[in-house]
């Protein structure tokens, strides 16, 4: 049988989700699920991606551990896809090297043990790869319109993304100076 990245992030992805659903909620987690019921754009001190997560599984499935719990895991899940990507386009298409990006990222400690838990790490985890991943790609050659805006919009676009998942509660201060 010959592994793929989307088999790995299925594979773990099984995994996190049912660690996920049979750990009870940890006193964070719960907090974080207090903020998701009122809305902010930011908090004392976390960014506020992690409750919009939350809100969303919760509209789902209600107040369970897997409602709180399924976009933060899902947001890991994306996150090792697009490395997987990353190493696709770096490697110029060997066809090994995205597996084994895709596998150490999910052997990370810090993957491993938070992948399946409610933390400010998956949304600030899951942006930061995505604007590495569009660094990606706007270093690739590009032909027509893309090559005038469209690298460029895809480094402010995952740019910002990023920012608003940085520990600052304020925003835009955070991210243009002033």
């Amino acid at each position: 049988m010959r592994l793929s990245v989307f088999t790995i992030s299925l594979l773990f992805l099984a995994a996190h989700l049912a660690i996920a659903a049979s750990v009870p909620l940890f006193d964070d987690e719960a907090y974080y699920a207090l903020w998701a019921r009122d809305l902010s754009l930011g908090y004392y001190n976390h960014p506020p991606m992690i409750a919009y997560m939350i809100r969303m599984g919760t509209s789902l499935f209600g107040e369970t551990a897997i409602g709180i719990r399924l976009f933060p895991v899902l947001g890991f899940v994306a996150s090792e896809h697009l490395l997987g990507d990353i190493a696709r386009r770096m490697s110029g298409g060997a066809a090994g090297l995205p597996v084994l990006a895709t596998m150490l990222y999910n052997l990370n400690l810090l993957v491993f043990a938070l992948g399946s838990f409610a933390t400010p790490d998956a949304p600030s985890t899951l942006f930061w790869v995505a604007a590495l991943w569009a660094a990606a790609q706007s270093a690739r050659p590009q032909t027509g319109v893309s090559r005038c805006c469209g690298g460029s919009a895809q480094i402010y676009s995952s740019g910002l993304a990023a920012c608003r998942s940085s520990p600052m509660p304020f925003w835009p201060s955070d991210c243009w100076p002033t």
